[in-house]
């Protein structure tokens, strides 16, 4: 699993939060999935993140060494950060948070890391739970 950063998950989270009123707390890492639609993307999240003793059980196997890897998770809330921009797009102003924006930065990340770079993402994994999740970068 890669250990993005922390715009790519509590950051959605945070901004979905903020654009509903919430505001955005000082923890962002203390945030919970802000609704029950899409959930998946939040469950295995946890789900990876939980001590190797918490795990037993789990149908996903994760080891530490990514030369052991078989798939690489990307943890990006990829259905939330869809929402997200188009929530905030109601009034027809331009939104302080854009999806196809954020989606490049995260491929941007990607192409620069090492086990995207061996394979060309092809043995990477993402949850996307909406049909027009990384619609801006699912074809390249």
């Amino acid at each position: 699993m890669y250990d993005l950063p922390i715009r790519f998950t509590y950051g959605v989270i945070a901004t979905r939060s903020a654009s509903e009123g919430g505001g955005t707390p000082e923890n962002l890492t203390s945030l919970s999935y802000p609704g029950h639609q899409h959930m998946g993307e939040w469950f295995l999240f946890l789900d990876m993140n939980r001590p190797e003793s918490d795990r037993i059980g789990s149908l996903v196997t994760q080891v530490m060494d990514p030369e052991e890897a078989e798939l690489f998770y990307v943890p990006f809330f990829s259905s939330l950060s869809q929402l997200v921009s188009t929530s905030q797009q109601g009034d027809g102003s331009e939104a302080a948070y854009s999806d196809k924006e954020t989606q490049e930065a995260l491929v941007e990340w990607l192409e620069g890391q090492k086990y995207w770079q061996r394979s060309g993402g092809r043995d990477h994994v993402f949850t996307a739970a909406d049909p027009k999740s990384l619609l801006h970068v699912w074809i390249r």
